[in-house]
């Protein structure tokens, strides 16, 4: 939750419970018109429907695990498969659905992480 504040600028230090962050950070997101969360390597449960709100974000989840993918409630599981970049940008953009504009800095922090699967 603080990594994620902190990218977003919601003030969240002062704040220790949990439910309360998660609340204030779905509050903020949801007042986007939709935002594109990316949560990378997790390995264990969040309370997906605490912290999110389904129609303002769209949550993308890396996991070894389809133990927390099962427990999350995962509507899609894709099979990581080592990419090349290309197919990195490819796969990133059609997960997104065409539903969201990403801005010039988010796009360029997006295609310099897909450079890392090549």
């Amino acid at each position: 939750q603080d990594k994620i504040a902190r990218f977003l600028g919601v003030k969240l230090e002062d704040e220790d419970e949990e439910a309360f962050r998660a609340t204030k950070l779905n509050t903020f997101l949801s007042e986007k018109k939709i935002s594109v969360l990316i949560l990378d390597d997790m390995w264990e449960k969040i309370d997906m429907e605490k912290a999110f709100s389904r129609e303002s974000c769209r949550l993308i989840v890396t996991t070894r695990s389809s133990e927390v993918c099962r427990r999350i409630g995962c509507n899609i599981l894709i099979p990581v498969v080592k990419l090349g970049k290309d197919e990195a940008w490819k796969l990133f953009t059609e997960t997104l659905e065409n539903e969201t504009e990403l801005g010039p800095e988010v796009e360029k922090i997006a295609k310099s992480m897909a450079e890392v699967c090549d």
